[in-house]
């Protein structure tokens, strides 16, 4: 199950630093906007996402307690949450993307953001769906196909990207325009398969919708937690960078963008492997085997710790080399020199962080997730402060500032864990009590 999603989220990743690289050949201005407002178009996205995971996961509990017409159910009702968000958003990004720049003083960027950012968020339902479409997929355990066809969308963007942005001279819109095109084919392929083929196990068709009101109940109750946590992990971004923006340089704020992206490319295999655990989680809850989820977890966890190794040390020793790919300023490459050490270290914190809280998720506790990371924002400004009253430093107290949050919510993530697992393992004991008295 994970290696097509370790495909798929490899591949998009790595549009991710090839989109980074051809628009940082439009100047450092054009990737500071991209990065400072794609934050943004992050929490729009995770609106989607929260609806799609959670749609994922109750048809996953449904098809492990094999209940096939719940499950087909489940789908149908995600998929109404998804064609209103695709009215909704594009009106939301569109009326508040100027007075976002405005309050982040970004006012010399707004052009570029614009002009980035106005074909993707009207078209932004190519976007929605193909994700839908992509998790419906991923909770009958046909990863292949979904990653596929995802894996074809971000290849026709990676091509169509220099195109448009250099050889029709669009620049920054034909980056933007690059992304809808890819969106759209994936919509397409999808489409075909599921309303034309129709060999899915799990049918989206209106025969298979009966209203329900407790089950839009049950995916807006399980997706809210993931929603509000994927907002703040990019409110986290959005404040990490305007915080370097405000109290350090631009080239601190180019740096930490550029290693972000580079940190999320390998960080690919743990991720594919943290939904692929999610998706084996749902449907051993359904079938109600919480022994088995935890010795999973345990394996999981070594595997991920061991990409996180690994791939550090790969970090460590070649960042200096696919830096020069994006900046030849002395000074921005001296900006994420500076910065390389807390990157490793958040870096290695990030997976057993990412395997709880999809394991959270499986369990159909998303709110811990939430609650844990609201306890990491905490953390993060009181260390903040407190490292810039004692070290001077902003950049400093800040990279500070994240590790030791992220360590206070693992902490907090593995006793809620205990505590969830104890309270599961004992029910079906007690429900063998009451059967056989």
């Amino acid at each position: 199950i994970s290696i097509p999603i370790i495909a798929i989220i490899f591949l998009q990743t790595l549009y991710s630093v090839i989109d980074a690289f051809w628009i940082a050949g439009l100047g450092e201005s054009a990737i500071i906007a991209v990065g400072y407002v794609l934050n943004i178009w992050y929490i729009l996205q995770k609106l989607g996402e929260g609806i799609g995971r959670s749609s994922n996961i109750l048809s996953s509990t449904a098809l492990g307690a094999k209940d096939y017409s719940q499950a087909n159910n489940i789908a149908c009702h995600g998929l109404i949450i998804i064609l209103g968000l695709s009215i909704i958003l594009p009106i939301i990004f569109i009326i508040f993307i100027n007075p976002i720049c405005y309050l982040g003083h970004l006012e010399r960027y707004s052009i570029l953001i614009t002009d980035y950012f106005i074909i993707p968020s009207i078209f932004i339902v190519f976007l929605l769906l193909s994700n839908y479409f992509s998790a419906i997929l991923g909770s009958e355990g046909d990863t292949k196909r979904a990653s596929l066809i995802v894996i074809f969308g971000n290849i026709i963007n990676i091509i169509l990207d220099p195109i448009l942005i250099y050889k029709f001279n669009f620049g920054i819109f034909g980056a933007g325009l690059a992304t809808t095109i890819g969106c759209l084919c994936s919509f397409a392929l999808f489409y075909y398969l599921f309303y034309v083929k129709g060999d899915s196990v799990i049918k989206l068709s209106r025969s298979n919708f009966k209203y329900d009101r407790d089950i839009f109940k049950q995916i807006i109750k399980l997706a809210v937690p993931l929603i509000i946590n994927g907002f703040i992990l990019t409110i986290m971004g959005l404040m990490i960078n305007y915080s370097l923006h405000l109290f350090s340089n631009p080239y601190m704020s180019f740096g930490y963008v550029v290693l972000l992206r580079i940190q999320t490319l390998m960080f690919t295999p743990i991720q594919g492997i943290s939904q692929g655990f999610c998706i084996v989680t749902a449907h051993l809850t359904g079938a109600r085997r919480f022994e088995t989820i935890i010795s999973t977890l345990k394996k999981t966890l070594g595997i991920v710790l061991v990409f996180a190794v690994i791939f550090s040390l790969f970090y460590l020793n070649s960042y200096h080399n696919i830096i020069n790919h994006f900046t030849s300023n002395v000074d921005a490459k001296n900006a994420i020199a500076s910065i390389m050490v807390f990157s490793i270290i958040n870096y290695l914190l990030q997976p057993a962080v990412r395997i709880f809280s999809y394991t959270f998720a499986g369990l159909g506790k998303s709110i811990y997730c939430l609650m844990s990371l609201l306890v990491n924002i905490i953390l993060f400004v009181v260390f903040m402060f407190m490292g810039a009253l004692i070290f001077k430093s902003g950049e400093f107290s800040i990279f500070i500032a994240i590790v030791l949050s992220d360590v206070g919510q693992l902490l907090i993530m593995g006793m809620l864990l205990q505590q969830t697992f104890a309270e599961k393992i004992k029910i079906p004991t007690s429900e063998a009590q009451i059967s056989g008295n």
